[in-house]
């Protein structure tokens, strides 16, 4: 099973890490509308597809005793939504680009070693909004991650059977 929590907050942590070498204090934070807004600029990840089935499994079975242990691998995709936010529209360009750079090329071991691999990003597209009397500067992009699930169950095996014949039989 996916721990999406860890999963997440290494993502996270990670990206935060890499953009406070050029932006100091900068905060990556999961998207919420109900939080209070972070100091500008500032980025939010959002995962809109948290969980797509893989296409590849692998199912073992192993003797435990009195019991079989099954364990099922699968790779399966998740997909995000990343959205910088800024008031100056050229450092949100300049955040969102460094942010797709760690994607690729800067964090692409940092996500390896978490067993987290990038698919698939789409390009940087304007995503400003209109709020009350004023347009929201943001842009933003998507990527697809590819993980690992492993799913255990243990079963008991059955020791007897009682079979008796039923008349008429």
């Amino acid at each position: 099973m996916i721990d999406f929590v860890t999963l997440r907050n290494s993502i996270r942590t990670g990206l935060q890490t890499y953009l406070r070498t050029e932006y100091e204090g900068i905060l990556v934070v999961q998207f919420n509308p109900d939080a209070p807004e972070p100091p500008k600029p500032y980025l939010t990840m959002n995962f809109t597809s948290p969980y797509i089935p893989g296409g590849v499994e692998i199912e073992e079975v192993a003797d435990k005793g009195d019991d079989v242990q099954y364990t099922r691998y699968s790779n399966d995709t998740m997909s995000s939504s990343w959205n910088v936010y800024s008031d100056d529209i050229d450092k949100a360009h300049e955040i969102a680009l460094m942010a797709q750079r760690w994607f690729i090329y800067d964090g692409r071991d940092y996500l390896k070693e978490k067993d987290i691999v990038v698919v698939e990003r789409t390009g940087i597209q304007n995503r400003d909004i209109f709020v009350v009397d004023a347009w929201e500067r943001r842009l933003g992009f998507d990527t697809i991650f590819r993980v690992l699930s492993k799913i255990e169950k243990t079963v008991s095996t059955i020791e007897t059977v009682d079979v008796t014949k039923k008349e008429g039989e």
